[in-house]
């Protein structure tokens, strides 16, 4: 089993270390914009240039940032087709190994990718409120918000949380692509039309299950909003329930693509 891990790790760290690259990138330059120095090359009579610069900035990075998510859950799932269902596919499919082993192999690939992504986002958000004294002045505002109660504000556990949720959904979404790929393979006309089909309607599937949950577990109560410390245990108890639904999609999911492929789908 860690053999697999370990070659499925061999075969996808460099497009994830590209991914990554482009995102520090984008950091190094936002966090140029938004520093001092550069607001140094304008006048008091050019400022709203460096209003367009820092704000559009920050949107082109968010927006990197997206895209080298869904590219990331694009490059897994090709390499699970790749692997598994091409040429690939058929000296994969004669190890003597269950077809459940190399499915899982895949999904800890995709969560160990995925984790190492979004921890990497978010390791590049502090090094950008590092740049000029962000963090205390995101403290300041959140004690002004709390009216100067004497609660602890810590934004380092807001960042952890939030974490834990993005990996477990993004791991959610890739295990839904294998899932999706493996309906796929039922037939050789019209493949990628019910690939399509499959990721639709198992995410249709995996939101109505998730809304029934939250609602259950009282994600849509909004009582306590009215006051910032309120918002910010909502914020987190909204974190980890959807992290545990998102845990739960990733399972009920994995067992039908376990089950899809151990019924022998074609190869290419």
């Amino acid at each position: 089993m860690l053999t697999l891990i370990k070659f499925d790790l061999k075969n996808t760290w460099y497009k994830i270390a590209l991914y990554c690259g482009i995102i520090a990138l984008f950091t190094l330059l936002s966090t140029f914009f938004w520093s001092s120095g550069f607001e140094g090359f304008f006048d008091d009579t050019n400022f709203y240039w460096v209003t367009i610069f820092k704000l559009g900035s920050l949107g082109v990075t968010g927006a990197v940032c997206f895209i080298c998510l869904i590219m990331t859950f694009i490059a897994l799932a090709q390499w699970f087709a790749q692997n598994l269902f091409a040429e690939e596919g058929h000296f994969m499919n004669m190890l003597p190994v269950s077809k459940t082993k190399l499915f899982l192999s895949k999904t800890v690939s995709a969560l160990i990718w995925n984790g190492a992504i979004i921890i990497f986002i978010i390791l590049c958000v502090c090094f950008f409120l590092l740049f000029g004294d962000r963090f205390s002045q995101i403290n300041d505002v959140a004690r002004d918000l709390m009216g100067n109660s004497g609660e602890e504000f810590h934004f380092g556990y807001l960042l952890a949380e939030l974490s834990v949720l993005l990996i477990c959904h993004c791991t959610a979404v890739s295990i839904l692509a294998y899932t999706s790929i493996c309906f796929g393979q039922f037939v050789y006309v019209g493949k990628n039309l019910l690939v399509f089909i499959g990721f639709v309607g198992i995410g249709l599937a995996e939101i109505i299950i998730s809304i029934l949950l939250a609602y259950l577990l009282g994600v849509f109560n909004m009582d306590g909003l009215n006051t910032a410390s309120g918002m910010v245990t909502y914020f987190g108890s909204f974190c980890i329930k959807m992290a545990g639904i998102s845990v739960l999609n990733c399972i009920l999911t994995f067992a039908l693509g376990s089950y899809l492929i151990s019924t022998g789908l074609n190869v290419d």
